[in-house]
């Protein structure tokens, strides 16, 4: 059983084999939801899901070297562990490191069974405007033309008014040559 499940994320490495992570994955080819490989981006590289793996395909693996925490789901006696684990440990880093520790086992934590999917279903989204609004930990510098949001084919937030209109979702990563 898992504990914690990683669904949000700016990267996450899939374990490779002289990691002490297990290295179990299922494998979703053929997934219309994923854009092709390339509009995908990691910040922890090397990305596996990129570099091995055929366009459309989404992976659920063992989280590994996770960054960035847009998304996460933890079981009941995960959500106690990760009390035990983060609150009540050090706390002097961010919270997608601590994430990572709790994963890991890493600054005097035990590890725990936590899984990732990658792609990311829960991804950045970005709005028009400075690109100084993305981030209060990163330099950003210039304008946001229009909105998007990485790594997602039908966005809810750009697809919102057609949902409750009752129309067709607008895909903003569409294939380059559709079947």
């Amino acid at each position: 059983m898992w504990d914690l499940i990683w669904v949000g994320h700016c990267g996450m490495r899939m374990p490779p084999a002289d990691s002490p992570v297990p290295r179990g994955r299922v494998v979703s080819v053929n997934d219309e939801s994923v854009p092709e490989k390339r509009y995908l981006w990691s910040l922890a590289p090397p990305f596996t899901l990129k570099d091995d793996y055929p366009d459309h395909t989404r992976v659920v693996h063992h989280a590994q070297e996770g960054v960035c925490t847009l998304g996460y789901a933890v079981t009941q006696r995960g959500a106690r562990a990760l009390l035990q684990e983060v609150a009540l440990k050090d706390v002097g880093d961010p919270v997608d490191i601590l994430l990572r520790f709790y994963c890991e086992g890493g600054k005097g934590r035990r590890n725990h069974n936590c899984l990732a999917i990658q792609p990311a279903l829960f991804n950045h989204h970005r709005t028009e405007g400075p690109r100084s609004a993305m981030s209060n930990i990163g330099s950003h510098e210039g304008w946001q033309d229009k909105p998007s949001t990485d790594m997602t084919r039908w966005s809810v937030r750009l697809n919102v008014e057609r949902l409750l209109d009752g129309q067709e979702m607008w895909d903003q990563l569409p294939n380059q040559n559709p079947a």
